[in-house]
């Protein structure tokens, strides 16, 4: 069975990382139109100082958008 044409093609050029601005701003699963949004607005202004930045957010507490309830 092919998955592809039920899940469809991937939305972004990117590799999933450890934390995101979805994440720290606490958007999980349950809105995921406005998970894919915010994943755009990151990836189309990320550089290596917002990563880190999001790392350091999500260590401080900030990154629960995608925690199990």
């Amino acid at each position: 069975m092919n998955l592809s044409h039920r899940i469809g093609p991937p939305q972004f050029a990117a590799r999933p990382g450890i934390t995101g601005l979805a994440q720290v701003q606490g958007i999980d699963m349950s809105t995921p139109e406005l998970l894919a949004k915010t994943d755009a607005q990151m990836l189309a202004s990320l550089g290596l100082v917002e990563y880190f930045r999001y790392i350091v957010l999500t260590v401080l507490g900030r990154g629960a958008g995608d925690r199990v309830r």
